[in-house]
């Protein structure tokens, strides 16, 4: 947010996914500015930037002269499940009932306005996409009646929503809104639902064009055919073999832990890997998929000791523009970064779980992913940076648990009376759509968390289950966004990497506090 203190009034800007006029969505850099001074009137602004770059028109909608017919406002449910609590009856995650067919898409934080369309705030010439007349009947009229802004941060839009309140125009609309059911969103952020739904349509359309795509075409552009063997991780590769196996990775020849650091001759732990391996921690029976999308059979899975990631022709054709990144992908950047960017004492300090964690827990509940920790005597509340992907709705995310073993310092006594200096503990959520649900991801994991503080904590302290969204709150913080439907994965996986590569920077009360206070 930002504030103007050469006027006598307030100016804000809030970022926004999208911003939909009727039916028209804008998606790129897009902007929610608040502008209440007094010597130019109230406006409330919507700027963006068009798909080739150039910033487009800055639609001024006046506060003061009854431009405005109808304003609400919704904030995503922080109360998506039951806090994280676990009961020794229940120890599945069940849906609750409000959640019970609830759309990814319908749950997001907007604003939606009806405005009167004039020549100052240019929506008479959007004939096509906003509806003039609201007795139009429009076959989409529902989609085209209404602006909606679709913010990032819920912690600036109730910030902004507080100023509104203070200007004697906008107060009448804010005071005045309850919160909206389900039918009632469904109503308002109607062209963004649309938007979401024809979005997902679009990822699960391009998966099946891969899916079913001739294999030949992809030998005319590549060396692979589909089911060819490439790469068998962790395995020791030479300058050659690494060469061929990585011709058209551009990106990935240009950052510098991927060269020249494979020395057989000082792994300290298996001569047959390159270098430490710590997702040896993680055994394959764990995971019903050990190879990454791969079904294994029972006699395999008990003779595997290691997730072993099996890379193919298929999967080095997703790297292509305009695909999407599949699992055995992702879990082998993951698996990459965190035995070679670090080492020794650095590498313990993070975990990484592969893709079929978090799949696991949300259907199996925390029983379900139990031995993943369990059987290898992994004590994730040692770590100060736990990663887990998450893939849902053909969409992926990224879960960061930060800090979980300090998780009393916010228990036994009120936070604001810890140090700067103490680790502060918090779950950061990176989505670069905004297309997966925060709090739902986080309560989950917080049921998982609490289940593994009474495995290796409950003798020890009184509290079953001090994992709750007030002493571990879900933080997402500002972030690149992707602006197409293909890169959620590049994303997820560059998220991932800017964090480890920082995982000797700790995160503190001090952070928290700086944040908060800064406007």
């Amino acid at each position: 947010c930002l504030t103007d203190r050469k006027t006598k009034g307030v100016y804000r800007q809030v970022d926004a996914v999208r911003i939909a006029i009727g039916k028209k969505i804008y998606r790129s850099k897009c902007q929610l500015t608040l502008d209440l001074r007094n010597d130019m009137g109230s406006f409330l602004n919507l700027s963006y930037t068009t798909d080739s770059a150039t910033a487009g028109p800055v639609y001024k909608i006046r506060c003061h002269d009854e431009s405005i017919q109808e304003l609400k406002y919704y904030i995503a449910d922080e109360d998506d499940d039951n806090n994280g609590s676990n009961n020794s009856n229940n120890s599945q995650q069940t849906p609750s009932k409000k959640s019970q067919g609830f759309d990814e898409s319908e749950h997001m934080s907007f604003l939606a306005m009806r405005v009167r369309p004039n020549k100052k705030n240019r929506l008479q010439n959007l004939t096509s996409s906003y509806l003039q007349n609201c007795e139009n009947k429009h076959p989409r009229a529902e989609e085209m009646k209404y602006i909606v802004i679709e913010v990032r941060s819920d912690k600036e839009f109730k910030e902004m929503l507080e100023i509104m309140r203070e200007d004697r125009h906008l107060r009448v609309f804010v005071d005045s809104a309850e919160k909206l059911t389900k039918e009632q969103i469904a109503v308002y952020a109607a062209s963004l639902i649309k938007d979401s739904q024809n979005e997902k349509k679009a990822r699960e359309n391009s998966a099946q064009r891969r899916i079913t795509r001739s294999s030949n075409r992809y030998r005319d552009r590549g060396k692979f055919a589909d089911n060819e063997l490439l790469v068998i991780y962790p395995f020791p590769m030479n300058e050659e073999q690494r060469s061929r196996v990585t011709e058209n990775l551009a990106i990935a020849k240009e950052v510098p832990f991927l060269e020249g650091r494979c020395d057989d001759q000082e792994s300290p732990r298996n001569q047959n890997v390159c270098g430490p391996d710590p997702m040896s921690e993680q055994e394959s029976d764990n995971d019903p998929l050990s190879d990454s999308g791969r079904e294994t059979s029972e006699n395999e899975k008990g003779k595997q000791r290691t997730h072993v990631l099996t890379i193919r022709g298929e999967d080095q054709a997703r790297l292509r523009p305009y695909e999407f990144l599949n699992d055995t992908l992702i879990d082998f950047w993951m698996k990459w970064i965190w035995q070679r960017e670090a080492g020794g004492a650095e590498a313990e300090m993070a975990h990484f779980f592969t893709s079929h964690f978090y799949t696991t827990l949300t259907e199996e509940g925390p029983t379900g992913v139990a031995s993943w920790t369990a059987r290898k005597k992994i004590d994730i509340f040692t770590k100060r940076f736990v990663f887990i992907p998450i893939n849902k709705s053909l969409h992926w995310s990224l879960c960061v648990v930060v800090n979980p073993g300090a998780i009393m310092s916010t228990c036994d006594s009120e936070h604001f009376n810890s140090e700067d200096n103490d680790d502060y503990p918090c779950i950061l959520f990176f989505d670069s759509l905004k297309a997966h649900r925060k709090n739902a991801v986080a309560n989950a994991v917080r049921k998982w968390l609490n289940a593994e503080w009474q495995r290796l904590r409950g003798g020890d302290s009184h509290w079953n289950n001090p994992f709750t969204k007030e002493t571990m709150r879900v933080i997402d913080p500002k972030i690149p966004y992707q602006n197409n439907s293909c890169d959620c994965g590049v994303f997820v996986c560059r998220y991932a990497y800017a964090l480890y590569s920082r995982i000797n920077y700790r995160i503190t009360f001090g952070d928290l506090r700086e944040n908060e206070n800064t406007p």
